[in-house]
């Protein structure tokens, strides 16, 4: 498990560059909780991958999953089951409708 703690480590290392000493706290509120940040996408991608290669399906559970400008990239992260409040299904459908993996990203 110990790759996957170097997106998260990266993360920190350039929060710090950028705005000098963080508390954990700062860190956790900034980065953690923005399932948007590139570092946690990295992460997902690095969860997917592992389990592709042991052939376990990985799925999200989560607000994220929900969140129409998330799909593409948690889909190009690898994942293939999202976990959604009944009343995201339909926009999470048409989200996900909207995607041709085939498509190199932009």
């Amino acid at each position: 498990m110990s790759p996957l703690t170097d997106p998260l480590t990266e993360m920190l290392r350039d929060e710090i560059r950028r705005d000098g000493p963080i508390s954990f706290r700062r860190f956790m509120e900034a980065a953690l909780y923005d399932p948007s940040h590139p570092a946690v996408l990295r992460l997902i991608a690095a969860v997917a991958a592992h389990g592709v290669a042991r052939a376990r399906k990985v799925s999200l559970c989560g607000d994220a999953g929900a969140d129409p400008r998330l799909i593409e990239p948690l889909l190009r992260a690898g994942l293939r089951a999202l976990s959604v409040a009944p009343s995201a299904i339909d926009r999470v459908k048409q989200a996900i409708a909207a995607v041709d993996l085939s498509v190199p990203r932009p």
